[in-house]
């Protein structure tokens, strides 16, 4: 059965042309979304660990036996009474800005290396990235040595090479909010003219100070609410973000959707879906 599917699927996809797409999107449902507000996902590689932002707090919730798991609170050492907040994962290291005051003043980036257990005491980023200004919402490429974010209120970059960050540029994109970075293209949450209202996401193809113009992700994704992030599995399977739109468990939720590299049409989203589980 799943074979005809995939054939259905197939067929739909060569008669669509080349043209990217979203199956679906999807609420990820409770856990890990409350009657609170759950934003700025950073998910995994693998798509099986997912931590975001609630109440200035950073929380971990898991993927395991086809649901998520129960949140817990990461350790006293990052959630340590300050605000935290977009985290993002590069392999088993994540990153994140915190406004905690021992850092270079502001908001600062962050990181803590993951064991498989539990978070390691966080480190500064540095002042050859970090300044007295915020520096927030880190998206760094699979290599790990160009990391996007955002500084005041622009994307700007930073570079290293077996030392400690530095060469902090501007992208040259403009305002706005990173969260994930692959496939060459950096994808971002940003409030500028042209999307569809609120804070939307957005994507440029490029690197370092070269991007193409922003290209809005449309209507499938955003909403006339605000949608935060773009933070992607390394299969480029599933996007994961946050959005206080209507339907949801309450303030803002978690969401994923599914992405194609061709058109999709809708009343064959249901049968596409079962293959993809």
């Amino acid at each position: 059965m799943k074979m005809r599917l995939f054939l259905i699927a197939s067929v739909l996809i060569i008669a669509a042309g080349a043209y990217a797409d979203w199956a679906y999107v999807e609420n990820l449902g409770a856990p890990p979304n409350t009657a609170a507000a759950e934003k700025q996902p950073g998910i995994n590689g693998s798509g099986t660990l997912l931590v975001y932002n609630s109440g200035g707090n950073l929380y971990l919730t898991q993927w395991s036996g086809g649901a998520w798991s129960a949140p817990s609170a990461l350790p006293a050492s990052i959630n340590n009474g300050s605000s935290n907040a977009t985290p993002c994962w590069n392999g088993n290291m994540l990153y994140y800005s915190s406004d905690r005051a021992d850092g270079e003043g502001g908001w600062d980036l962050w990181s803590s290396e993951w064991n498989g257990t539990t978070f390691a005491a966080p480190t500064n980023l540095g002042p050859g990235l970090n300044t007295t200004a915020n520096e927030t919402s880190p998206a760094l490429n699979p290599a790990g040595d160009t990391l996007y974010f955002r500084k005041g209120t622009d994307i700007f970059y930073a570079t290293k090479s077996g030392g400690p960050w530095s060469n902090v540029q501007g992208t040259g994109i403009g305002t706005g909010r990173p969260a994930g970075y692959i496939d060459g293209t950096l994808y971002f949450s940003d409030d500028r003219a042209g999307g569809e209202g609120g804070l939307d996401i957005w994507l440029a193809v490029g690197s370092g100070s070269s991007f193409s113009a922003a290209v809005n992700l449309g209507t499938d994704i955003n909403t006339s609410n605000d949608e935060l992030g773009g933070s992607w599995t390394t299969d480029k399977r599933w996007m994961h973000f946050s959005s206080d739109r209507p339907g949801g468990e309450g303030g803002y939720d978690l969401y994923r959707g599914r992405f194609t590299m061709t058109a999709v049409k809708a009343a064959s989203l249901g049968k596409i879906k079962a293959t993809f589980e």
